[in-house]
């Protein structure tokens, strides 16, 4: 960097986004508002979603085009607490994203180790979901009494 140029504030956000409902915007909202450049990667998610992860990053692509998206296709897909659990993860996201970053973004206690990992600052955002009530597992149970909480061409996918 040279001298008297700023440093770029580059933003990661990961997630599943099975499905992207509007407390995972809320949190997309908060990093554009903050960052210079803000980067999402979707992880896979077959034991929790039909929904294709192409379709995900779609959406992701379609409702925000200033963001860059990486669709996680070799993300490992082992969820939970365990440390060689959380080490695989850390293992991959280091992997694919190539670029400096600066701060993470999250609702979820995972977002202090990965921030921690890359040396970046950690950023809560509504983590007592009180913002937005909602969570991808109770879309997924009943869409129809989560319906406000998602966009059109969300609920349209997740109802097909």
């Amino acid at each position: 960097m040279k001298s008297g140029q700023k440093k770029l504030k580059i933003g990661l956000i990961v997630g599943k986004f099975a499905p992207l409902h509007k407390g995972h915007q809320f949190l997309i909202e908060k990093a554009l508002k903050k960052m210079d450049k803000v980067i999402i990667l979707v992880y896979r998610a077959p034991k929790n979603i039909k929904i294709s992860l192409k379709k995900r990053v779609g959406w992701l692509q379609t409702l925000y085009p200033t963001i860059k998206v990486i669709a996680g296709r070799s993300a490992p897909t082992e969820r939970g607490k365990n440390p060689s659990i959380a080490q695989k993860n850390l293992t991959y996201v280091k992997r694919v994203i190539r670029e400096p970053i600066t701060h993470v973004f999250s609702s979820e206690k995972y977002g202090e180790l990965l921030s921690r990992a890359l040396g970046a600052e950690n950023v809560m955002v509504d983590e007592k979901r009180e913002r937005f009530p909602v969570s991808g597992t109770a879309v997924r149970l009943k869409p129809e009494d989560y319906k406000k909480f998602l966009v059109p061409i969300v609920y349209k996918d997740l109802k097909k």
